[in-house]
């Protein structure tokens, strides 16, 4: 593997709109950094090929999709080896509404993001998958009131 070349700030700039607005054109994006269209599609090609730059998404309002309630749950496990939790993993990605799956440090094993239609939803996924699994020694439910920040 090839080391990262470092960071001007310059490029620092890039990535910061590139999160902002995955789409936004190079000749905007120049026009913020001071550079030309070119220079910031070649500065965006080393940032791509560096693997510094590894996708670009799409931010939903899940709420328009019919999913506008976000459920976190917290999951403490009996077995954290990794073939549990890819298994977890491969059991969970079955459902479209679980939209992020991440493995934690600390108190809690794994957080579970789920974008749900509404609580009956939610209920019958926790039920068919949480709540079945040998594994999960204990869940705590955390239920999205408001967005202050972010996506």
């Amino acid at each position: 593997m090839t080391a990262v070349r470092p960071l001007d700030e310059k490029d620092r700039e890039i990535l910061r709109q590139l999160r902002e607005d995955a789409w936004i054109t190079h000749t905007a994006l120049g026009e913020i950094v001071h550079l030309s269209a070119s220079a910031v599609q070649r500065r965006i090609h080393r940032l791509r090929d560096d693997g510094v730059i590894t996708g670009a998404r799409a931010t939903v309002d899940e709420a328009k999709t019919g999913r506008g309630l976000r459920v976190y749950l917290l999951l403490e496990l009996d077995n954290d080896s990794a073939s549990s939790l890819e298994s977890l993993a491969s059991e969970l990605q079955a459902y479209p509404e679980i939209t992020r799956v991440d493995l934690l440090s600390g108190k809690f094993d794994v957080v579970v993001v789920l974008d749900c239609r509404d609580m009956e939803s939610f209920t019958e996924i926790a039920m068919t998958t949480i709540n079945k699994n040998s594994n999960v020694r204990h869940c705590w439910t955390l239920m999205r009131l408001k967005t202050l920040a972010g996506e």
